[in-house]
């Protein structure tokens, strides 16, 4: 489920729709509210006026027309199903149906219902969810319910609900169909055997979306997006991804740590276990242990058995990793101070966590060196409040910069200077990484210009010392985004190029 601002307003006919999640569904039909058992079969039959139509789980198996009491639908479903996954809607739906081939030739209807006002931009958008389905299909487990269908159904609540085979929308934006279409395998397929678990729900369904980004739209969308989402986990130092009071809704469904944090736990966990070890772990959590597999497909899974399985894939112990990341608070604040002279190089790395809960963290530390003679990646592993290390480097380093591949939530400053740099270079740019602004610094007394290019080579900032002369020149940066720069100063002589970061 993720929830929207802007509501969809229908204004030509009368509707009603369920929403069940995660204690409503005692409400509005006889069902047994727990998260330890799924219904086995589910049949749902509508009566209602003409010109009205029911949306639901499974199949239309009837419909019919029943004279003056009206018209009937008789929705099918034949696969295990929690009790706040079974949904209903009736209104003056108009209806089209796509049709989803996958990689191994199978097909399957997806069948959307949609306000009649809202059809063409329905028709249109609708069909960015059938690479979404190819995709994760391929990418996890068969689509789970491929017997029957996928679908959409169009309601009144701002957001999505991933009503088991059939989630209520709306709109078709494709981020939203993303989202609600990833939870028909981790919600669905496989549900959270507990409400302090819903990460397992929604931060997977968050990082899916993600993932349908890295895979879709290519690795530079997919690294913005987790930047941003890193942004917004680390807005505030507390919390933790489970969900320790479960009768808060607002907290269990908490943007920034159930869905954000949870994500972006997930994509620490991938960075950890490594792109093969990881999918084949999630593909042994979604498998069915009924058709031969050894996961909770159709079944209930909570964190430990989640954590269990990852280990057993992967060959690896995570209680440290689970401990601090999903049940403890906060992120990192991580300060990376590196010194060079000639090939030696030294690195003395502080951190600590955000939240008294977890004082520092266990975790994995990349840094991207910017040399004139080429760039290099550094990996740390940090295990305790402080890490200092000297080796030899063979590049000169201009910069570091943090976590270049966006694999790490936490924030971080970067400093440090090369002796060798200062002391020989005709031109240095400090600090390195900027803040708020950067200095150029001539080491001799020459008018020099300066032209500073973003990462996709546009000029953001021109600027020279013609009018005192000075040795230095301020560079403004305060309103820059975060990344890699490279500053081109012209000496009249020659052209040099440095690169820096903008933190």
């Amino acid at each position: 489920m993720i929830k929207k601002q802007i509501l969809c307003g229908h204004k030509t006919s009368p509707i009603i729709h369920t929403l069940s999640e995660p204690y409503g569904a005692p409400y509005w039909w006889p069902c047994k509210q727990s998260l330890h058992d799924k219904i086995d079969s589910l049949d749902i039959i509508v009566h209602t006026d003409t010109g009205l139509r029911a949306a639901g789980n499974g199949l239309l198996v009837d419909q019919g027309n029943e004279g003056s009491a009206g018209y009937y639908y008789h929705w099918k479903h034949r696969y295990p199903i929690a009790s706040y996954l079974v949904a209903t809607a009736i209104t003056n739906y108009a209806s089209f149906t796509d049709t989803v081939t996958f990689t191994d030739g199978r097909k399957m209807p997806v069948l959307n219902y949609c306000f009649p006002q809202f059809l063409g931009q329905w028709s249109a958008n609708g069909k960015g969810v059938l690479a979404q389905l190819r995709m994760y299909d391929s990418l996890f487990v068969k689509y789970p319910f491929d017997k029957e269908k996928y679908g959409h159904a169009q309601f009144t609540w701002g957001g999505g609900m991933e009503h088991q085979t059939m989630s209520f929308m709306a709109d078709l934006g494709w981020d939203l169909m993303a989202h609600e279409l990833a939870h028909q395998w981790f919600g669905d397929l496989v549900t959270c055997a507990n409400w302090g678990d819903l990460w397992l729900n929604e931060g997977f369904a968050t990082y899916v979306n993600a993932l349908a980004h890295e895979f879709l739209k290519g690795d530079d969308d997919f690294r913005t997006r987790l930047k941003g989402m890193r942004d917004d986990v680390t807005s505030k130092d507390w919390g933790s991804v489970y969900a320790w009071d479960t009768l808060n809704v607002n907290n269990l469904f908490s943007g920034r740590l159930t869905y954000n944090k949870g994500a972006w736990v997930i994509h620490m966990l991938r960075d950890k276990m490594g792109d093969s070890l990881f999918f084949a772990g999630l593909r042994a959590y979604l498998s069915a242990k009924n058709h031969g597999g050894v996961g909770y497909g159709y079944a209930f899974a909570g964190g430990k058995q989640f954590q269990g399985m990852m280990e057993t894939v992967g060959g690896m112990q995570l209680d440290t990793f689970f401990k601090e990341w999903i049940y403890g608070g906060g992120f990192p604040y991580i300060n990376v101070n590196w010194k060079q002279r000639g090939k030696d190089i030294t690195f003395e790395i502080r951190q600590h966590g955000s939240d008294v809960s977890v004082p520092y963290f266990h975790t994995k530390l990349a840094l991207r060196c910017f040399g004139k003679s080429g760039d290099t990646i550094l990996h740390f592993y940090l295990n305790d409040s402080l890490t200092k290390t000297a080796f030899q480097l063979p590049i000169s380093i201009t910069g570091v910069e943090f976590d270049p591949r966006v694999n790490l939530l936490g924030k971080a400053s970067v400093q440090g200077m090369n002796w060798d740099d200062i002391q020989s270079s005709e031109f240095v740019v400090s600090p390195n990484p900027a803040v708020n602004q950067v200095s150029i610094f001539a080491r001799n007394s020459v008018k020099f210009s300066v032209d500073i290019y973003d990462v996709l080579g546009r000029l953001i900032w021109t600027g020279d010392n013609s009018i005192d002369g000075s040795k230095e020149l301020v560079v403004p940066a305060s309103g820059w985004s975060s990344g890699v720069y490279t500053a081109r100063i012209n000496d009249q002589n020659f052209v040099y190029s440095i690169k820096f970061i903008k933190q």
